[in-house]
């Protein structure tokens, strides 16, 4: 049966409007899938010295956040080829490793979440003229100072590093920094200890005098204690690493010449009555720590 010219030209029409309307509806199911994947994409957040405030996207019911604690500074060790040389020199005691913390927490959408990620902590230079500072941590968690050289030889021990926190649905979540290194007396100092889930001890110092080591998560409140100093040629000891519970300082090591102890690390922790599927670690490389958000619709 032959179509009428009007009849052709109405059925084109209808195809065409049905292609524009199949058209609009793949771009905007693309569209939504665009958002949804923008929404899960994991970010990562560097050291800022500040906290930073996150709005939770539309559609988001949860949050995986992996934290990581700042590293311990390097205690001083000898050399006689400057200022650049002495934390890699004969003696020098590394500072620990940050403690990382995985867990999922519940969220609502356009809530606020406050993070802070924790800095390293410092070695000053080898003239021992000022501390080394306690690397930045949030909510106080920063870690304790390296003090200037006590011995003739004025090496100077590391600070600790700090702590990295998630404040999110009424609770906290802890990555503790790893504790500053001791610094060389005549023997050389230890080094700071590392984060975990009830992080890790200091070492102490080497030699006669040996200066002990911090014990972690030893201190009042989440600022790590700030190195003991060293008496009679003996190194000082390395600053705690702040955290929920902050790292206690290494000791100086004292009359024999001994080195300083490390200081210990500071407390990682989530609570498992809000975070789901936590898991805890150490970190694997030194610097300032970081935090990873990923979030679950």
């Amino acid at each position: 049966m032959a179509l009428s010219p009007a009849t052709m030209a109405g059925t084109a029409a209808s195809v065409v409007l049905g292609a524009a309307l199949l058209a609009g509806c793949g771009a905007a199911q693309a569209n939504g899938l665009a958002d949804d994947m923008a929404a899960s994409a994991p970010q990562t957040y560097s050291f800022t010295g500040a906290p930073v405030t996150v709005t939770v996207p539309d559609g988001a019911t949860g949050v995986t956040v992996t934290a990581t604690g700042g590293s311990g500074g390097v205690g001083q060790g000898e050399t006689s080829a400057g200022d650049a040389a002495c934390t890699a020199a004969t003696g020098a005691a590394a500072g620990g490793m940050g403690g990382t913390v995985t867990g999922t927490s519940p969220v609502t959408a356009g809530q606020t979440i406050t993070i802070a990620v924790g800095g390293s902590g410092s070695t000053d230079g080898c003239d021992g003229a000022t501390n080394s500072a306690g690397g930045w941590g949030g909510d106080g968690g920063t870690g304790g100072a390296g003090l200037d050289g006590y011995s003739s030889d004025n090496w100077t021990s590391g600070g600790g590093g700090g702590a990295s926190t998630v404040d999110v649905a009424g609770t906290t979540i802890w990555a503790g920094g790893g504790g500053g290194g001791g610094a060389k007396g005549i023997e050389a100092g230890g080094s700071g200890g590392s984060g975990a889930q009830n992080g890790g001890p200091g070492h102490a110092g080497h030699g006669p005098g040996a200066g002990k080591e911090g014990p972690s998560e030893d201190m009042p409140g989440p600022a790590g204690g700030s190195g003991g100093h060293g008496g009679w040629d003996g190194g000082d000891g390395g600053g705690g690493g702040g955290g929920r519970t902050g790292g206690r300082e290494g000791e100086g090591g004292q009359f024999g010449g001994g080195g300083g102890g490390g200081g210990g690390a500071g407390g990682t922790w989530a609570d498992g009555r809000v975070v789901s599927g936590i898991s805890y670690g150490t970190a694997t490389a030194a610097g300032a720590g970081s935090i990873t958000l990923t979030w679950q619709n």
